[in-house]
């Protein structure tokens, strides 16, 4: 399993992606959201990241959030310069349930904490326990609550600590 930059001919694929875990497990996902031009932006400016098998097949992808949607929050330890927020997590339908989501976002960490990140954020929503429990078992403590789109979410936070 390797974590990559995304390449142009990843798009549709990550976008059909998120089009198929829609309404499973959880997902929170609709046909509004996440759109081809969340994925596009992703991928234009570097954020997107794609998480495949040996065989180069694409198991999961997710994204490094270049506008902050939740900017009123203000709960997070470390905020500002050198933190990073995950965005857009998702493993193919197919996958899920082998512990890939743990492994993908462990790699998007590491690669986060060798340039220089200091704290990851992200949102979970409350209503995927899988999610939360992923992110928990990362070392992420949830820091707050936030409600935005019809959903409550856990404000999560892993502060990178330096050895």
């Amino acid at each position: 399993m390797r974590l990559r930059r995304s390449v142009g001919t990843d798009v549709e694929k990550v976008f059909a992606m998120h089009r198929a875990v829609i309404g499973l497990n959880n997902c929170i996902w609709s046909d509004d959201y996440p759109t081809i031009e969340n994925v596009e932006t992703d991928h234009e400016t570097g954020s997107l990241r794609v998480f495949e098998d040996s065989d180069g097949t694409i198991i999961g992808s997710c994204a490094l959030e270049t506008e902050n949607e939740f900017e009123d929050f203000h709960g997070w330890t470390l905020d500002g310069e050198h933190c990073e927020e995950i965005t857009r997590v998702v493993i193919a339908s197919e996958f899920q349930g082998h512990g890939y989501a743990k492994q993908m976002v462990k790699l998007f960490m590491d690669e986060l904490a060798e340039n220089g990140c200091k704290a990851v954020h992200l949102f979970a929503v409350k209503t995927n326990p899988a999610a939360c429990k992923t992110y928990r078992a990362l070392g992420f403590e949830t820091v707050g609550e936030y409600s935005a789109y019809g959903h409550d979410f856990y404000a999560m936070e892993y502060i990178i600590k330096e050895e």
